[in-house]
């Protein structure tokens, strides 16, 4: 299981060293970074900051230390970031790490080696607010669509510790932060352990003597969640057939999960262009007084971030893309015994895998057959298979003649012609009238839109939809049926 570490940091420049306590581990610094690293000994660790950072120096009274990153002249907002970025990681280099070489020399190498190799990220979000050394106009929700989008690339999509150190964020970050990630972590969850911790450590005693600052011991305290549950996206997407994929994972629909399953690069070109028009929409002026101004003429919209976590959803499932046997898609159709292999990604959503494990094994026997007890005596009920096998009827127009040739028919036609009863005790709506509660009460294996053909090949039926517009509007339907809440 991989460990990793999130932490937001708002302006380091005018933290002091202080002791502070993970568990039974103490350790002085001017930021957490090196007691997370010594007691959680992480595979990687993301620093997320803001752009307001950019050309922030601040004097101390103590000028033992003084940052060498001069003022500087942003001609564009790559440069903005690229500042920010250089001023958060000479922070580490220039003082954290020495005055870390007097406390633990071996924890020195661990931290610049994971600096070296790329495991101490950088991250530069877009920030808002009017300060001495920049000034950051736009919308604060950039932060949290531009958040999840980044960790969308960055999380593991392995089985997972995550820990998100709370202690140094400002202002709007922590929240956004844990939001994003949370949203993020469910949809892991389909398909992994994931396990989340929210940390945070004791405030930084302001206003007391050095020498009550000398003694003062801030605690780590965790706030977490533990084992995290899968929670689906229950929000739309510009790209309908998007949408529909989305719909089916957080609903339970298997034949729509394979008929509308996303092309992993389409969305995250789309995602990368969205990105570049937002960043090409931000102006470098000046301030009356010089300093520099940023000005956002673009927002980054909630389908960028719902898109996001689409993109993270595919990213975990891009492993088990075999396993849910996807080279039959719409124009071919699935065996049940596909779609038990989709099936199984619902186990930990206990409604609905009640429901659509009922509606799956309910067509299983219909399809394989299936024994029962009466009485004392063990009975015997064939299914479609069983019937093209041995049924040599003249009449060639019900419903196991048509699927014997070849021909499609209709999952509620079927049924009538078997005479196989619903779950709720009727043959349900299989007159051609298609219902949105329908399509949701039956996992998606709505009567008039699902279809079965029997391939002669495999000698099995094979299920598919007609009328694929219907059912991606029926699918975008449920998502927000009952109404749902964008998060």
């Amino acid at each position: 299981m991989k460990r990793v570490i999130v932490a937001t940091w708002g302006n380091p420049f005018q933290w002091e060293p202080i002791k502070y306590k993970y568990n039974r581990i103490e350790l002085k610094s001017r930021n957490t970074l090196p007691i997370t690293i010594k007691a959680l000994n992480p595979d990687k660790v993301l620093i997320i900051a803001v752009d307001t950072v950019a050309n922030l120096i601040v004097k101390k009274s103590n000028e033992k230390i003084k940052p060498k990153i001069e003022l500087k002249e942003f001609n564009s907002y790559r440069d903005v970031v690229g500042d920010a970025k250089e001023r958060i990681k000479w922070h580490i280099t220039q003082e954290v790490i020495p005055e870390l070489e007097k406390e633990d020399g071996e924890l020195v190498d661990r931290i610049s080696e994971m600096l070296k190799e790329g495991r101490i990220e950088i991250d530069i979000g877009p920030g808002v607010g009017v300060f001495g050394n920049i000034t950051v106009e736009g919308n604060m929700l950039d932060f949290y669509h531009y958040i999840t989008y980044d960790l969308s690339r960055w999380l593991p999509v392995d089985n997972v510790e995550v820990y998100l150190d709370l202690t140094h964020g400002i202002n709007f970050m922590p929240t956004l932060t844990y939001r994003a990630l949370r949203n993020l972590l469910g949809l892991l969850a389909y398909t992994r352990n994931v396990n989340f911790e929210v940390i945070n450590f004791e405030p930084y005693p302001l206003g007391v003597r050095e020498e009550i600052r000398e003694k003062t011991v801030l605690n780590m305290r965790e706030i977490g969640e533990g084992k995290v549950s899968p929670k689906p996206i229950l929000s739309r997407v510009e790209n309908e057939e998007w949408t529909a994929f989305i719909s089916a994972v957080a609903n339970g629909f298997p034949l729509v999960f394979s008929a509308f399953y996303p092309e992993i690069k389409e969305v995250g070109k789309h995602l990368g262009k969205k990105l570049q028009e937002f960043l090409e929409g931000i102006k470098i002026e000046k301030r009356e007084d010089g300093v520099p101004r940023i000005i956002r003429t673009k927002e980054l919209s909630k389908d960028f971030k719902n898109t996001s976590k689409l993109y993270y959803l595919l990213r975990a499932l891009k492993g088990d893309y075999s396993k849910f046997n996807l080279k039959y898609k719409q124009e071919k159709g699935l065996t049940i015994d596909d779609i038990r292999k989709i099936t199984d990604l619902f186990r930990g959503l206990p409604r609905i895998w009640a429901i659509l494990d009922a509606q799956v094994e309910d067509i299983e026997k219909m399809i394989k057959g299936y024994s029962y007890l009466e009485g004392t005596h063990e009975r015997y009920r064939k299914g479609i298979i069983d019937w093209i096998k041995e049924r040599r009827s003249k009449n060639r127009d019900d419903a196991i003649g048509k699927l014997r040739k070849g021909t499609p028919v209709s999952l509620g036609g079927a049924r009538s012609a078997l005479k196989i009863f619903g779950l709720s005790g009727g043959n349900g709506d299989t007159k051609g009238e298609i219902k949105l509660r329908n399509f949701i009460a039956h996992s998606g294996f709505e009567y008039n839109v699902t279809l079965l053909k029997y391939d002669r090949i495999r000698n099995d039926i094979l299920i598919y939809y007609k009328e694929r517009n219907k059912v991606k509007q029926l699918a975008c339907e449920a998502l927000t049926y009952g109404g749902g809440k964008d998060v």
